[in-house]
């Protein structure tokens, strides 16, 4: 039997067990089952063999809401592949990204199911969408997302690259035939740019390298690990200039690559085999704050009194409080943390000193917090923190964005 996956939003997500009772040709792929304990064993999931690999993709997007901020670059992932895209939008006004890239479109779940049960097997319109080799360092640039911000910017850079924007006369396949990178801007109050995270997907799906530049202070973290590189804080402008006139200054150092092989290898002998912190509603309580400094500090002294500081990673710890520094020789420590949260599915709140933000380093978490502004959210998310399951957990962290990024 093929297999179908349900992109949508989590709030009001009882459209998930409609499909899942009434879809008799598909077997349904849902992601409230997806491992959430960090950014890397969820995006492996969403656009895994258990998510967008699967033979159809079914959207569904509720009365008066957006269709879910990684939802987009799912679908961009899957339009890429070239796979089977089925849209239920009960909206009047319809999203003309979704109904651009989708094969079959409908206004009702109904409809909808009506439809799959009907099919033996169900084709895409369209085709995967071939790329040609990457450039390594960028000469043909997609800029997406919030580009009317940028256009200072994308002027500058066109005088030694290509520049390319989306627009209606282009067809998907040829804007994307030879773009070495993509870049996808996202300003703050704006909410994330659907456009610019399915590029995101897209790009991900072609292995076509992509980098983010966010001025929000509290990112949205599955992006971050879709993104190669995030560019956040007042620089992040002069930091992308940087980086698309030459990528390897920004690349991890020998010694942090050294450090990571050690770390992995010894983390692989620290498991304890309990299961995912995040599957279960139990009380988020003990806390290992991995390394020293005036952050980790200030952290801990300003803890809820109903949570217990631990001195050393265990089989108990609920949380990772992790730092990440500018120097290089001080991130050993956390790197170890990183993997054997990693391994034992223990989530980590990753502080970034820096402003901008390797994939490698922040995936291994499930929230990180960049650059100045990082400790009084990081402090209400750690005081507010009930149950490490995604009903709970989300509410909280999302509440902080709202409240921080606004």
């Amino acid at each position: 039997m093929e297999t179908g996956y349900l992109v949508g939003s989590f709030s009001n997500s009882s459209w998930r067990d409609f499909y899942l009772e009434n879809v008799k040709t598909l077997a349904l792929n849902d992601p409230r089952t997806h491992e959430q304990s960090s950014i890397k064993r969820l995006n492996d999931e969403d656009f895994g063999e258990n998510g967008t690999k699967s033979n159809v993709v079914i959207l569904h997007r509720n009365q008066g809401k957006s269709l879910g901020t990684t939802s987009y670059a799912e679908v961009g992932d899957k339009r890429a592949r070239g796979g089977a895209i089925i849209t239920t939008d009960l909206n009047t006004e319809k999203d003309s990204l979704l109904e651009e890239n989708s094969s079959y479109n409908f206004n009702s779940d109904e409809e909808s199911v009506q439809f799959i049960n009907s099919k033996e097997k169900i084709k895409s319109v369209y085709k995967a969408i071939k790329k040609k080799n990457i450039d390594l360092r960028p000469r043909n640039i997609l800029f997406t997302g919030d580009i009317a911000e940028m256009s200072d910017f994308m002027d500058q850079v066109s005088r030694t690259r290509k520049v390319k924007i989306k627009n209606d006369s282009r067809a998907l396949e040829k804007l994307i035939s030879n773009v070495d990178l993509i870049v996808a801007n996202f300003e703050k109050n704006s909410g994330y740019n659907k456009e610019g995270v399915f590029f995101m997907g897209l790009g991900n799906a072609l292995k076509i390298p992509v980098v983010s530049v966010d001025s929000n202070r509290v990112l949205y973290p599955p992006l971050t690990g879709l993104a190669k590189k995030t560019f956040t804080g007042e620089n992040r402008l002069e930091n992308l200039y940087d980086f698309i006139q030459n990528p390897k200054k920004f690349d991890l150092t020998p010694e942090t690559l050294t450090q990571i092989k050690i770390a992995k290898k010894m983390s692989k002998e620290n498991l304890f085999y309990n299961p995912s912190k995040t599957s279960t509603t139990n009380e988020c309580k003990n806390i290992y704050f991995s390394g020293s400094s005036n952050e980790i500090n200030y952290l801990k002294e300003n803890l809820n009194y109903s949570k217990v500081i631990q001195s050393y990673f265990n089989n108990s710890t609920d949380l990772v409080v992790a730092k990440f520094n500018r120097d290089v020789y001080e991130n050993f420590e956390t790197l170890k943390s990183l993997y054997n949260a990693y391994q034992n599915k223990v989530p980590v709140l990753l502080l970034i000193e820096n402003e901008t933000i390797d994939r490698k380093i922040a995936r291994l978490s499930r929230r990180p917090l960049a650059g100045t502004g990082m400790l009084e959210p990081a402090k209400e998310y750690l005081n507010n923190l009930k149950s490490q399951h995604i009903n709970d957990e989300a509410l909280v962290y999302y509440n902080i964005m709202e409240k921080f990024n606004n």
